[in-house]
């Protein structure tokens, strides 16, 4: 018979849970950003899954960059179809043309010369 009891058995096992967890953190952070170079396929599948959730959440905050083809500006989130956006007077071309490059891992748009995504976190290899 066991000498722990019931409740000391299930903090055990919450512990453990929190330890693979913290693990499973570590090990996906250090995927997306290069650290690691050996990755089983189930890694992978599961990296691309969280990938995909942390795009999704990034979108829905609001504080994704809109696409040029939107005919919102950047700055202000009005609609403007010139080179200046009509309710700001930001210039909208330059922006896109030099503040803005796409993160080749999710697509999203992101503010140019970062070192990662802020939409995936995925590294950028400059």
């Amino acid at each position: 018979m066991s000498s722990i009891n019931t409740k000391a058995l299930e903090e055990l096992k919450d512990s453990k849970v929190k330890l693979l967890i913290e693990l499973g953190l570590i090990s996906h952070y250090q995927m997306r950003t290069s650290c690691i170079g050996s990755f089983t396929d189930e890694m992978r599948s599961i990296s691309e899954q969280l990938r995909i959730i942390d795009s999704k959440l990034y979108e829905a905050s609001g504080a994704s960059i809109p696409d040029k083809s939107s005919g919102k500006c950047p700055h202000c989130g009005s609609s403007s179809e010139g080179k200046f956006c009509s309710s700001c007077g930001s210039d909208i071309e330059t922006f896109y043309s030099k503040g803005v490059e796409q993160c080749s891992v999710c697509n999203h748009n992101v503010s140019a010369g970062g070192q990662y995504c802020i939409a995936c976190g995925s590294k950028f290899n400059r």
